[in-house]
């Protein structure tokens, strides 16, 4: 006869919720794919009319392209995967392809022999920019929608009237061994390379994009009168606040990772998600919409607190 694992974790019997539309990766890919237009153009008008002007010791404008392209995709993956600068993730994003836009139209407009630009160069340049700019922001704002199934199975039993608050830590070991390891190979590497080389600068994007992803590998999840919050067990650094006033909603249910962004984290107005593996997760949402996801053993016990306090507070 099988004896029970007292503590092992119990068999929840939770809905699973799907997302479609512009999900956060495509998103994402979309945001590059604009970043990475102007390069294009700029490296195709470079091979058929070749720069003989440079900015620098060594460093010719053609390469510019191909440097703001990488410099632009490592922040443009950074900022959408912060979840503290969530709300102006569209904003940041905008910004930085109309800078790539910006300079892939001066670089195809420049005068081949001097750093110049004519009176029509400069209007292309301009335009360029708020193009650039526009299409980030229209990507920024393509929808997405969850879809519920339409009967959901029932949560398991909880203690909603017991319990006013709820903790738990999640850990993805595998990503966070990974980026130790990794952080040990960039420092042999900047010291082999040595910083004189100038590398390390363009290096620096992958290294913020990889602390800010890092962020969302060990994080501790509560539940109580003040709400929703999720902080960083990496330098204790909060992820996600949701005021208590601020839930309208929260649920458990099961979700598949590789449709809500994948593991780590993802940033965007309407929809925060901290990943760890497809599971069981928490889905709050506010009241102006927007959603936070994030897994967890038991998202049934802070969804039962949270709803609980909601029930609890005086209706103004």
């Amino acid at each position: 006869m099988t004896v029970p694992n007292p503590t092992a974790a119990p068999t929840l019997a939770l809905p699973t919720v799907h997302v479609h539309g512009a999900t956060s990766w495509r998103r994402r890919v979309f945001l590059i794919l604009v970043a990475m237009l102007p390069a294009v153009v700029a490296f195709v008008v470079v091979l058929v009319a070749p720069l003989r002007v440079g900015v620098g010791v060594d460093v010719s404008v053609s390469v510019l392209p191909s440097w703001s392209l990488t410099l632009v995709v490592w922040m443009l993956l950074a900022v959408r995967a912060f979840p503290p600068i969530a709300r102006w993730s569209r904003h940041a994003a905008s910004t930085l392809c109309a800078a790539a836009w910006a300079v892939g139209a001066a670089v195809s407009t420049m005068d081949r022999d001097a750093v110049a630009w004519s009176s029509a160069a400069i209007v292309v340049i301009v335009v360029a920019t708020f193009t650039g700019l526009w299409l980030a922001w229209w990507v920024g704002g393509l929808r997405f929608g969850v879809v519920w199934p339409l009967v959901r199975p029932a949560p398991p039993a909880a203690s909603p009237t017991t319990r006013s608050a709820w903790s738990e830590t999640v850990t993805h070991t595998t990503y966070t061994v990974l980026l130790l390891v990794l952080s040990g190979l960039a420092a042999i590497f900047f010291v082999a390379v040595g910083f004189e080389s100038g590398v390390w600068v363009w290096l620096l994007p992958l290294a913020a994009l990889a602390l800010l992803s890092a962020m969302s590998f060990t994080v501790r999840i509560t539940a109580d009168r003040r709400g929703l919050r999720i902080r960083s067990r990496i330098l204790g650094i909060p992820l996600v606040t949701v005021p208590l006033d601020r839930i309208a909603s929260a649920t458990a249910a099961l979700i598949d990772e590789t449709e809500w962004g994948q593991v780590g984290s993802t940033a965007d107005r309407e929809l925060t998600t901290i990943i760890h593996r497809s599971g069981a997760a928490l889905i709050v949402t506010r009241t102006d919409g927007s959603m936070v996801v994030v897994t967890a053993d038991r998202p049934d016990l802070a969804a039962a607190v949270l709803e609980s306090l909601r029930a609890q507070r005086p209706r103004g």
